[in-house]
């Protein structure tokens, strides 16, 4: 892929992201012309990433015989893709819940602080060790929210599948980055397992 065009495709990129995201969580708030951005948003990042895998691994591979790069080619796609959709669908599944818990989310800065329930709530205790129970608590149901959990996981997924299953031989895995991955991983994984602890 030409270099002067990897900034412009990755804030197509990001505008993508964010218009799934409000697409999800309130489609109602999206006027006809930031749905047909959106969408043409949605198709150039798709399109340019199945060209780049094309042009820059998958043809080269090809003509070179290279199975066994193909093969870790296959398994980095699948499983970058798999974090990728974790991590979004954990993500509009946290902010739906976040939002159902009564936050001003539309209002100004100021606003969201005086008027959003569970802030409310919290003021309202008589005594600041009740007040701060209350705020422990609350924070306590932030990170038992679904979803939260899918977030880490499907980035620390989408890192380690492009250090670990890197087909290029020449690029060898970050350690510093794999460790980070692996972080991220560990860090779904026990947002999971308290959420399912705190359940029982």
């Amino acid at each position: 892929m030409p270099p002067w065009l990897e900034i412009p495709l990755t804030l197509v990129a990001v505008w993508s992201t964010l218009y799934l995201l409000v697409w999800a969580l309130a489609p109602h708030a999206l006027s006809p012309t930031a749905r047909r951005l959106g969408w043409a948003g949605v198709a150039v990042s798709v399109a340019a990433v199945a060209w780049s895998l094309w042009a820059e691994s998958i043809r080269p591979a090809v003509q070179a015989g290279q199975w066994h790069a193909l093969a870790l080619l296959a398994a980095q796609v699948l499983v970058a893709g798999l974090g990728l959709v974790l991590a979004l669908v954990g993500a509009i599944r946290f902010l739906r819940a976040w939002l159902g818990m009564g936050w001003a989310a539309t209002a100004s800065p100021r606003a969201f602080l005086e008027t959003s329930a569970p802030l409310q709530t919290i003021r309202r205790k008589p005594t600041p060790t009740s007040r701060l129970r209350a705020a422990v608590a609350l924070i306590g149901r932030v990170l038992r929210l679904p979803g939260l959990g899918w977030v880490p996981l499907g980035v620390g997924l989408t890192v380690e599948a492009f250090q670990l299953l890197e087909p290029d031989p020449t690029l060898a895995p970050d350690p510093a980055v794999v460790r980070v991955g692996a972080a991220f991983i560990a860090l779904g994984l026990l947002q999971m397992l308290f959420r399912k602890a705190e359940s029982r």
